[in-house]
């Protein structure tokens, strides 16, 4: 499994969190979400799913939650 960390230019509110997890969390080939302050932490197979298609649907999940994502490492 890989790993990657999104980060979030402000810390995430529990809502959001949970909405955040739901919704990456159900892409086919993401394994695990965590959320902690401002960062995202999702675990992948990458054979399923690429990085930059994670980075893609990540990022327009939390710019319609009112976030911006400010790194991906």
């Amino acid at each position: 499994m890989e790993r990657m960390i999104l980060g979030v230019n402000s810390v995430i509110c529990a809502e959001c969190s949970l909405a955040l997890k739901r919704f990456i969390g159900s892409i086919k080939g993401v394994r695990a979400v965590v959320v902690v302050n401002r960062n995202i932490i999702v675990g992948f197979d990458g054979v399923e799913i690429k990085k930059d298609e994670i980075t893609d649907i990540a990022k327009n999940c939390v710019e319609k939650l009112g976030y911006m994502l400010v790194s991906i490492d």
